[in-house]
């Protein structure tokens, strides 16, 4: 098996963060493109600690363990390449923070 090339950092591009207006415990939502790989990410989302820390979050879904049968979360969309996906985890957390700095939130 060839091995992957993770030194090549993903190419993010934000491109909106909207202010929730419909669901209490979220602040807003956001859509990034990956020009990279050519895929869109939709439905990001951002908490709001009481504190006033944000807790940015890519798309993830929720289902039940098979061995455990304990409620887990994982990633809609993944890859292969974990280096490569760890990358973006924070390429979009850090574009996300720097624009929710200047938006205004109540």
């Amino acid at each position: 098996m060839e091995k992957k090339d993770t030194t090549k950092m993903p190419e993010v591009e934000l491109i909106g963060i909207y202010k929730e207006k419909h669901r209490k415990k979220i602040v807003a939502t956001f859509h990034v493109y990956l020009a990279d790989k050519d895929i869109d990410i939709r439905g990001g989302v951002v908490f709001k600690s009481k504190e006033g820390r944000f807790f940015i979050q890519l798309p993830q879904a929720h289902g039940t363990d098979e061995e455990t049968g304990k409620r887990t979360c994982f990633p809609v969309v993944s890859f292969t390449d974990a280096e490569y996906e760890k990358a973006v985890r924070y390429a979009v957390i850090g574009l996300v923070a720097e624009e929710l700095k200047k938006m205004k939130f109540d």
